[in-house]
């Protein structure tokens, strides 16, 4: 075995040891966190690092206070969404970046009060989300 096979293999070995591991990483006061260093006040996180207040996230980096989510970085208040990062308040939302208030947005950049990608103003938005979220 020539000695890049012998990486790749070694390789290979320690991702299998890695995904095999089911301690919470270092989650402090966290419940059920998998591979989650530095998450505290979380739970049922799993492969994310130095998120806080989060619920169900998959893959997310310093996030605070969101859920359901999957590979955000850096948002707050996110829920329903991935492939996001620098977003605050953004719900049901795909690969938004440095949005704020943006509900079922996908791509956007730097938006701020849309839904569906279509922009509204302060108070319509608000009025139309609670009226989605009572539907």
């Amino acid at each position: 075995m020539g000695i890049r096979e012998e990486f790749e293999a070694a390789l290979r070995a320690l991702e299998r040891e890695h995904a095999a591991r089911g301690d919470d990483g270092g989650a402090y006061e966290s419940v059920r966190c998998v591979r989650s260093p530095g998450t505290m006040f979380s739970e049922d996180c799993r492969d994310c690092w130095r998120c806080l207040h989060c619920r169900r996230l998959t893959g997310c980096v310093d996030c605070t206070h969101c859920a359901d989510g999957e590979r955000l970085a850096r948002c707050t208040h996110c829920e329903h969404s991935r492939d996001c990062s620098d977003c605050a308040y953004v719900h049901r939302s795909v690969a938004c970046h440095e949005c704020t208030y943006c509900y079922g947005c996908v791509g956007l950049v730097r938006k701020d009060f849309h839904i569906l990608n279509v922009k509204y103003d302060r108070q319509e938005y608000f009025d139309r989300v609670a009226a989605l979220e009572r539907a």
